[in-house]
């Protein structure tokens, strides 16, 4: 699990008005802004209902989603203020942290 300080709380999570762009993946669609407010990179995963109906289902897309931003260690030490936002974008019988991870590591290299 990622540490709290790299985690966006509800007073940093970008507003719908906010300048933002976007990247689609195989499995994730990642939404990112560059901000001054934070020194390094912040992290938020949203899982929605069409995804799955089960709140426990819907965590555990979480969980593996943040065990790959994790598996990307190195890209953590990101010293830009970003705001990234990780939607899956396919069912859950889709996801895999294969294919989690490599879509991580496409954007990771795709920003720097």
């Amino acid at each position: 699990m990622l540490p709290k300080t790299q985690k966006l709380t509800r007073v940093l999570f970008p507003k719908h008005t906010e300048p933002k762009k976007t990247w689609v993946g195989d499995c994730l669609r990642i939404q990112y802004s560059y901000t001054n407010q934070v020194s390094k990179s912040r992290f938020a995963v949203v899982v929605s209902k069409k995804i799955h109906a089960l709140a426990v289902r819907r965590n555990s897309i979480k969980r593996a989603i943040y065990e790959g931003i994790e598996h990307c260690g190195d890209i953590l030490a990101i010293g830009r203020g970003m705001k990234i936002v990780i939607f899956p974008g396919k069912k859950d019988e889709l996801l895999l942290s294969d294919a989690i991870v490599r879509d991580l590591k496409i954007f990771f290299a795709f920003i720097k």
